[in-house]
């Protein structure tokens, strides 16, 4: 955690089940958010049922940007983009994310993370890796040294980065998949769940596992 961090007070973005994820991480460095705004009443777990919940985006007036971090707990499935305009449309009334990194991940000391990134637990970032603002490491990903991933950009669990990867704006990295060294993924490119790539993918390209058959 950053001194800013731990200077302001936080207010969650969401209650879904990547937002439960982010709060188990928080309770682990006590930094629990002073709010979370969400779309319906979210039923959470003590102590984060007594958090108190907002469900109407303009009484975020309560928290002004001088004041609080936001934590951005939406996640994010292939193809959809409200986490990235949960993003934008806050950052445009002058608000500034918060990074949540779990103790628990292998993190270089020597990579350079943007704002509001979060890597949950048993994930490895190795030396070198550059991450801009509002991506996702998800649990047990592995981006080795030296990848670069733009803005907005998912990993998820289990997912390897060979070295010298670049993932582009909002590319989504699915869960156990593998892309081997010095490639790139293109803008908004999906790599499917368990797929491995060898070759660069454009933009908006997708690519799935390959299927075995047996033959009676």
């Amino acid at each position: 955690m950053t001194n800013l961090l731990k200077t302001k007070a936080l207010v969650m973005i969401g209650a879904g089940g990547h937002a439960r994820v982010l709060l188990d991480i928080l309770a682990r460095q006590a930094q629990l958010p002073a709010a979370i705004f969400c779309a319906e009443t979210a039923s959470l777990p003590a102590p984060f049922s007594a958090i108190p919940q907002y469900h109407d985006d303009a009484e975020i007036n309560k928290f002004p940007p001088e004041q609080v971090l936001l934590i951005n707990a939406v996640g994010r499935l292939p193809g959809e983009h409200r986490r990235m305009q949960i993003f934008e449309k806050f950052k445009q009334q002058g608000y500034r994310f918060a990074s949540v990194i779990s103790e628990k991940a292998l993190v270089s000391s020597h990579c350079q993370l943007g704002e509001g990134v979060q890597i949950l637990d048993g994930c490895i970032v190795n030396s070198g890796v550059v991450v801009a603002h509002n991506c996702i490491l998800n649990t047990a990903a592995v981006v080795e040294h030296d990848c670069r991933l733009d803005a907005h950009v998912m990993i998820a669990p289990g997912a390897v980065l060979c070295g010298n990867v670049h993932c582009k704006e909002q590319a989504f990295i699915g869960a156990g998949a593998t892309v081997i060294q010095n490639l790139a993924i293109g803008k908004a490119a999906l790599v499917a769940a368990g797929a491995t790539v060898v070759c660069d993918l454009l933009d908006n390209q997708k690519i799935y596992p390959a299927r075995h058959f047996i033959v009676m």
